[in-house]
């Protein structure tokens, strides 16, 4: 009779152990699950890996302790992929993360325009980090399609900021072409006006307004090209009309 008493006392602390094991399972489980940061859930994988432990720590010897055993090894598979999916995610957000800040000094650097061709350079090699980030995201992480999400809205920036650095470069060519026209046409002027050679003359200043005509908006060379196209522009009236 002692030994079946000490048995089912053994049997009775046992399924008590299973049965606050088994609580402590579902409790980190909820946690995990509502968790709202990464911290949460850092905290509901801890809660869970110790709930694990106590259901290791039931008695083998007993009926709750082989329940809690065949428990286990099912539930150890189920936290593994936990771990892994957590460890992905966590891996994911910090890429996005840094994406996120290449973008948003991007972003400030594109502010109060004109830029200069170096400038908008680093405008791009921005957008470019962003981008590259956000690659590193493998297919099978969480936030992935976040990941996806983002990246295309970087690569239509990404395409914005190259076509400004390559109307920024065009433009400051073409203002340096139409100052050295210019430059030339003065240069040819004779010392007597009235020797000018009025046609020829007319063609330069329309070759000349033609250049600064190519130099775009919103770039560093476009007012200094508006005023000199004015100028040539008046000058071609003023000579038209005689």
């Amino acid at each position: 009779m002692g030994r079946i008493e000490a048995k089912l006392f053994q049997e009775k602390n046992a399924q008590t152990q299973l049965n606050q094991a088994e609580q402590a399972l579902l409790t980190a489980k909820q946690q995990y699950q509502q968790g709202q940061t990464a911290r949460d859930r850092e905290t509901a994988l801890a809660s869970w890996q110790a709930a694990l432990n106590q259901l290791e720590q039931v008695p083998q010897v007993t009926l709750a302790g082989q329940t809690a055993r065949e428990q286990a090894r099912a539930l150890e598979r189920d936290f593994a992929q936990i771990t892994r999916l957590a460890s992905g995610g966590a891996r994911t957000n910090t890429l996005i993360a840094a994406a996120q800040q290449y973008a948003l000094t991007a972003t400030q650097a594109t502010q109060n325009p004109p830029h200069t061709a170096s400038e908008w350079s680093e405008i791009v090699g921005l957008w470019e980090q962003a981008i590259n980030q956000l690659k590193q995201v493998p297919v099978e992480d969480p936030g992935y399609v976040e990941a996806q999400t983002l990246e295309a809205q970087y690569q239509r920036n990404l395409g914005i900021a190259r076509t400004s650095s390559q109307a920024e470069e065009e433009s400051v060519a073409a203002l340096n072409q139409g100052k050295e026209r210019i430059e030339s046409m003065l240069n040819s002027l004779p010392s007597d006006p009235t020797t000018v050679n009025r046609n020829q003359l007319n063609g330069q200043l329309q070759g000349i307004i033609n250049q600064l005509s190519t130099v775009q908006p919103g770039t560093t060379a476009y007012p200094e090209a508006q005023e000199l196209l004015k100028s040539a522009q008046k000058k071609l009236l003023h000579f038209s009309s005689k």
